[in-house]
């Protein structure tokens, strides 16, 4: 008999006010704990800039593999068994794609699914931001505190 368990994959602080936008129910195989992967989102890249992540998987029996099932993903980038994407992304854009990660539980294989989007910026525009913000002034507001002047509640040490 297969037993549902629901599982949360959603940020601690999200989970501790009660709210879970990604609330799964899984089948829990027996014995093994059930299987979960995450992240909802991913970090953004940059064109021709080394791109380096590893998608995260919880619960279920080691080893899990991780492969992509269909979408476009970037070129440039490949993707291990284990979840680590790597490589220099070549072009620009939104890629949206679909993971499956599977367990070995040793009483049947769980498999669960993700939908994933990976934007990659263009290289040329964050050399412009960058450019842009290196030739800003910098305005700093320096406001000196007499030596005289205690803190309330803050007793001053014998030497400085």
């Amino acid at each position: 008999m297969t037993k549902f368990v629901a599982v949360c994959v959603a940020w601690i602080l999200i989970a501790t006010a009660g709210v879970c936008p990604a609330d799964e129910t899984l089948p829990e195989t027996a014995g093994c704990p059930p299987l979960s992967l995450a992240p909802l989102a991913l970090p953004p890249g940059v064109e021709t800039n080394p791109y380096s992540y590893r998608i995260s998987t919880y619960g279920g029996q080691q080893p899990i593999k991780i492969f992509f099932t269909s979408g476009a993903f970037p070129p440039g980038l490949v993707m291990s068994p284990t979840g680590e994407i790597t490589g220099v992304p070549k072009i620009s854009g939104t890629f949206e794609f679909d993971l499956v990660a599977e367990d070995s539980c040793p009483t049947g294989a769980q498999r669960v699914s993700r939908s994933l989007k990976l934007v990659i910026v263009s290289g040329k525009d964050q050399q412009a931001q960058a450019s842009v913000i290196r030739h800003q002034r910098l305005k700093l507001k320096v406001t000196a505190i007499p030596a005289a002047t205690t803190l309330a509640g803050v007793k001053r040490p014998s030497r400085w």
